[in-house]
């Protein structure tokens, strides 16, 4: 019980880092901090687009979403009472490499991603953010029809 959920946490702490990403910010009398991190942020982005092969997109940032939920729930579910903790870390490994997959199958990388996830929360329009994940919500679905 106790392996299983370090495992759900792990992937939930994953998928809520990427879900929350762009959520975080810093207070407006920082300043420097943030020109120091639009900098980064710059210098980030010329080296994602070294690797990208196409740009990120509401759509593929909402099919990227979803996947990684659903690999979420998918190996929550496969995660056993029993399993030994080197059982639980091959499969953990196993979801980050399948999400890496998810990544180079749709031409992003995971900078892009979390920059497409930060510039959602940039914008401020939480209700365009909350409908992207809403429409996450209904692919998961999808996909979990799919499966049966």
């Amino acid at each position: 019980m106790i392996k299983k959920n370090v495992l759900l946490s792990v992937a939930t702490i994953t998928m809520m880092f990427f879900v929350f990403a762009g959520c975080t910010g810093g207070s407006d009398n920082d300043a420097g901090e943030d020109a120091n991190k639009k900098e980064k942020t710059e210098e980030e982005s010329a080296d994602a687009n070294e690797t990208s092969t196409k740009e990120m997109t509401e759509d593929i940032y909402v099919e990227v979403l979803a996947q990684q939920m659903y690999l979420a729930e998918y190996y929550g579910e496969k995660a056993d009472e029993d399993m030994s903790e080197k059982e639980a870390m091959k499969l953990a490994t196993e979801m980050g490499e399948k999400m890496s997959e998810l990544y180079e199958e749709h031409g992003v990388t995971e900078d892009d991603f979390s920059q497409f996830a930060d510039k959602l929360s940039e914008d401020e329009d939480m209700e365009k953010y909350m409908k992207l994940v809403e429409r996450a919500g209904e692919r998961v679905e999808e996909l979990k029809a799919e499966d049966e």
